[in-house]
Parts: structure tokens; C-alpha cells; sequence
């Protein structure tokens, strides 16, 4: 469904309803097989389209998600060369402001605000897109880095009812981020 409403001709959304139905799957426990059970939703298990789709139906949540949203980080760009010429930058012609509310990497999403109170607004819009769109909130957690690090408190965000669980760092791409914005962590297990 996702694909047609972005414009992908009907032929190949067959084919790929085609590879993907009948797909049957089993749950191994304590070395013994289930019985087989149909698996309506999802890709297969190494599907090399597997990532491309999970990527489209991602990047539509999102806009879903994010619609008519003001809220995030505005950085200024300008895309008709001299990327490092600062003063080309300053100028306000020829620039645009992106405003950045996400930074996505396979499977992992982390929502950038300016304040908690933003960072709630997006997760709101967030966490009711994915309710919409079938995904699970299971491992999500909320970190805070204030300008301040001596008025620091715990950040409180909340899906729904339930409050999330606040980390002071969490590994992401590889590297640490963490709530005083130090990359001790990340020099001490030998990472550039």
C-alpha cells in the first residue's frame, strides 16, 4: 500500500507481494521446531530488499510523523559550492535552512531537539506515527545533553502513559553519546 502511494508501478509491487506470499516460519525452543505458522507481515528472513523496504516505509512514518512540524535543529545550508567558505554562509541569500529532527541509521532512529519540551513534541508525533504505522517503542530510550552541565536533571519524556527510561549514554553508530557530552567513553574503548 505504502508503495503505490509514493508512485511504484503496480507490476512491481506484484512482484514482490509474489516473493513474499506463502512465507511460512517456525520457532525453535529448547532444540525443538514449532509447528509452521504462516508470517503475514514483514520480510523475509535475508531478503536483500529487505533494508530498501524497511527504509521507504521508515522514511514515510517520518514524514507522516513530522508534517506541518516546526519543531528542531535549523542548520543553515548552501548548496552552490565552497562548503568551507564561512562567509559565503552568513550571507542570507542563496541559503535555506534545513531543519534536522531525526538521524537515521538502519534500523535505529534518534529525535534531536533544542529542549525537552521539544524533544516531547517530536516524540509524541513520533511514537503516535509509528503506532499507526505497526512499530514496536520497546528499546527506546531518552538522553539528555544540557548547555549546563551543573543543572542537569533527569529528562522526562513520556510515550503515552509510560515514561521512558533516561540513559546518561547509549552507543549509537558505533560510538558513544553520552549526557555530559564527553567521548571519554569512546577513547577508553579505543575508538577514533
Amino acid at each position: 500500500m505504502i508503495l503505490a502511494k509514493i508512485g511504484c508501478p503496480q507490476k512491481f509491487i506484484n512482484i514482490i507481494r509474489a516473493f513474499h506470499d506463502g512465507m511460512m516460519g517456525q520457532v525453535i525452543d529448547g532444540g525443538e521446531a514449532s509447528a509452521a505458522f504462516a508470517i503475514t507481515n514483514g520480510t523475509k528472513q535475508g531478503c536483500v530488499l529487505a533494508a530498501l523496504l524497511f527504509g521507504i516505509f521508515f522514511a514515510m512514518m517520518l514524514l507522516v510523523a513530522f508534517k506541518d512540524c516546526d519543531v528542531g535543529i535549523p542548520v543553515r545550508v548552501r548548496t552552490d559550492g565552497n562548503v568551507f567558505n564561512l562567509r559565503r554562509l552568513q550571507a542570507r541569500t542563496k541559503t535555506f535552512v534545513a531543519m534536522i529532527r531525526d538521524l537515521l541509521y538502519a534500523d535505529d532512529c534518534a529525535l534531536v531537539a533544542h529542549s525537552e519540551a521539544e524533544a516531547q513534541q517530536l516524540f509524541t508525533r513520533f511514537c503516535t506515527a509509528a503506532t499507526r504505522f505497526g512499530l514496536s517503542m520497546k528499546k527506546t530510550e531518552v538522553t539528555l545533553q544540557p548547555c549546563n552541565r551543573s543543572s542537569y536533571t533527569s529528562p522526562k519524556v513520556t510515550a503515552g502513559d509510560t515514561e521512558l527510561a533516561a540513559t546518561d549514554k547509549f552507543c549509537y553508530l558505533g560510538s558513544f553519546l553520552s549526557s555530559d557530552a564527553l567521548v571519554n567513553d569512546d577513547i577508553s574503548q579505543g575508538r577514533p
